[in-house]
């Protein structure tokens, strides 16, 4: 008998004996990578013939007008093994024939009114864009510096397939509307085995009372079983936290187990007292029903984050959070020549600032902390570049996080920003001398000839390119040495960026 049932395990692993006589068998059936719900009930004694098949609807009518084969192969079959084998052919034969398992192409009409209140609750007025499918939905916000953004959900549709798909397998339940706020519920769910199967769990008698055991601390965890049973006591451990099911007032002979296996409860944050109704792991489980219910504030939490009204306004929580970034980088980009990036969205946290002819800062400001010292580094030439850098390390102790960041920029470096005003961006903006090019796959030039004389710009690829083709340049490692194309003077380019 054993091995007829590991036989029919490895066929057929959803589907399990409900009793010690191996006489009643509930589960799935799986045939195309679909779980069908079924229930097999034999006789006394045991023989398949007289046996009787309860299945889902949806099974019912994969099978519609194949009963009399399988009654043919209930009379003939030598046990169940042989009979679920004959059972999962005829399925497959089925399911290729036959129309009657198919599932919908789109989700259920309550996806899309339940779609359709979010956004009347939202306000239409704040909806950009809907594709027809649903699946793509556009949302516009202000902030309160009176910026506009824009938000895209993607909705997965999948998930509700799997929903639909579960809802035939009987394996879950729709909640009445009145219940909505009473949690949600299922009959029949499956755990992950370690040799990658499911196990479905489906208690078949139901436990009277429940406890609770938390912060077990083990002496010896060596010794721990993986699933420990005391004397009729179901544990089912989740680290440190034990729920306990029995059908009998069993409490003081597990403490004292517990006790000689070295293991210490926490009375403090145990709940001992036999009940029908318990919390664990987050779920309130019902012994009676055989139901596991959300909290009521978790069931309240979920549906109220996933609305479109939740979303919008997480949305707007977090515009609000960087608005003080933004007002800093709107100063920046008013008050300074930005030299890159040309068209800044507002998710570029860096900022290329002309200080010169020829000379620029990089500053990197983080989102988080916009008023801190942001991460700098200057591009120019070292007689120029040098005593900036001297200025930023010396005076970096007055920066104040209260003043705005240009301010704190413009006294730490003791320096004026060329201004929009008085200049125009031509005045910064010169060409490679190589390619004779400003921009250069996206790039501006950024290395500079050192000689106070020249200062002419090149682009970091166009001067690398440059140097490799002059027999007089040496390299080592990531730095090149040669003449500069213009003023015949010593140039040096490290192909990776200066920070300061």
């Amino acid at each position: 008998m054993a091995a007829g049932f590991g036989s029919l395990l490895r066929e057929c692993p959803l589907l399990l004996p409900q009793n010690r006589e191996k006489s009643v068998y509930e589960g799935f059936v799986t045939a195309q990578g679909t779980d069908f719900h079924i229930r097999i009930l034999l006789p006394v004694d045991l023989q398949l013939k007289n046996a009787r098949i309860q299945c889902s609807l949806q099974l019912k009518k994969v099978l519609s007008g194949y009963q009399q084969i399988l009654k043919q192969r209930l009379q003939h079959s030598l046990d169940l093994v042989s009979f679920m084998v004959e059972l999962k052919t005829v399925l497959e034969a089925a399911l290729k024939n036959t129309r009657a398992f198919q599932s919908p192409a789109l989700p259920p009409p309550q996806h899309y009114s339940g779609l359709i209140r979010d956004i009347e609750t939202l306000g239409w007025n704040k909806v950009v864009f809907v594709d027809p499918s649903f699946t793509t939905i556009k949302l516009k916000a202000e902030d309160s510096c009176g910026r506009h953004h824009q938000i895209t959900l993607k909705l997965n549709p999948k998930l509700h397939h799997k929903i639909w798909n579960l809802l035939q397998k009987e394996a879950i339940e729709l909640v009445p509307q009145l219940q909505f706020h009473q949690g949600f519920y299922f009959c029949y769910f499956t755990v992950p085995k370690k040799d990658g199967g499911l196990c479905p769990i489906n208690g078949p008698q139901k436990p009277q009372y429940l406890y609770r055991v938390q912060k077990v601390l083990y002496d010896n965890p060596s010794e721990h079983p993986s699933t420990p049973r005391v004397w009729g006591v179901q544990i089912f451990p989740y680290i440190d936290d034990w729920l306990l099911i029995t059908l009998r007032d069993h409490i003081a002979l597990t403490m004292r187990t517990l006790e000689a296996l070295g293991l210490t409860v926490n009375l403090a944050k145990s709940v001992l007292t036999p009940a029908r109704r318990a919390q664990f792991i987050g779920a309130i489980l019902n012994s009676l029903a055989c139901k596991a219910f959300l909290p009521p504030k978790r069931a309240d939490d979920i549906i109220t984050l996933s609305s479109l009204l939740s979303i919008h306004r997480q949305f707007l929580a977090a515009l609000e959070s960087l608005k003080a970034f933004w007002n800093a980088l709107d100063e920046i980009d008013e008050k300074t020549w930005v030299l890159e990036p040309e068209k800044p969205t507002r998710s570029a946290t860096m900022r290329r600032i002309a200080l010169g002819n020829n000379v620029s800062i990089n500053v990197e400001v983080d989102p988080r902390h916009p008023t801190m010292p942001p991460e700098c580094f200057f591009l120019g030439p070292d007689h120029v570049v040098n005593p900036l850098k001297m200025k930023l390390n010396s005076n970096i102790h007055m920066w104040d996080p209260e003043t705005n960041l240009l301010q704190n920029l413009k006294e730490v470096l003791e320096m004026d920003f060329p201004s929009r005003e008085a200049l125009d961006k031509s005045d910064f903006s010169m060409d490679c001398g190589i390619c004779y090019a400003y921009r250069l796959d996206g790039a501006i030039p950024d290395q500079v000839c050192d000689d106070s004389r020249c200062g002419q710009p090149f682009h970091q690829a166009c001067l690398y390119e440059w140097l490799r083709g002059l027999p007089s340049s040496r390299q080592s490692y990531n730095v090149i040495f040669g003449e500069c194309p213009y003023c015949n003077k010593q140039i040096t380019l490290k192909m990776s960026l200066k920070k300061a």
